[in-house]
């Protein structure tokens, strides 16, 4: 008996009905698997930070808010102020630079009533919210004059040169 002709017979129809797989559905799920990987580790931190940042805006705006009614109740008003001594100006210094802050220039103008030059590079602006927020509460400066630069492709980075003024 001739079973070498039967047995050939057999292994082509087992290959032949074997396909081998793809190479671009390969690819394909290669690259799904990538663009996954990327969106959880990637994207999704940048997403959650970036709705964290846009939670914070309406407290901001609030707090902008009350600050500019603060102001327009002391428009136009001179009152007597005691000025900033240079032992507090040294303890606000001192408090910036310990929150991680770095300014270019901070200066003390010994006028009625004092002003603080203030000049930072890099701060993000929620960040100079709170610090006008907490110079307000805490040491009766007001930001008078400021002028914010938004700084290169960073979301929320901001130049700030400010001007601050003591009231009562």
């Amino acid at each position: 008996m001739n079973n070498a002709f039967i047995l050939q017979g057999i292994k082509k129809i087992h290959l032949d009905s074997v396909r081998p797989f793809p190479l671009w559905a390969l690819l394909l799920t290669l690259l799904c698997g990538v663009l996954i990987a990327a969106w959880y580790y990637l994207c999704s931190p940048l997403q959650e930070q970036l709705e964290a940042r846009l939670r914070a805006y309406p407290d901001q705006l609030n707090s902008l808010q009350q600050l500019n009614r603060t102001l327009l109740v002391y428009r136009g008003k001179s009152l007597p102020v005691p000025g900033i001594s240079e032992a507090e100006f040294a303890n606000l210094k001192a408090k910036l630079v310990a929150q991680g802050i770095q300014f270019n220039l901070m200066r003390l103008d010994k006028t009625s009533p004092a002003q603080i030059s203030l000049q930072i590079n890099e701060l993000e602006f929620s960040r100079w919210l709170e610090l006008v927020e907490d110079f307000r509460k805490n040491n009766a400066l007001y930001a008078t004059e400021v002028s914010i630069k938004k700084i290169g492709a960073n979301a929320g980075v901001v130049q700030v040169t400010a001007t601050l003024v003591q009231a009562p």
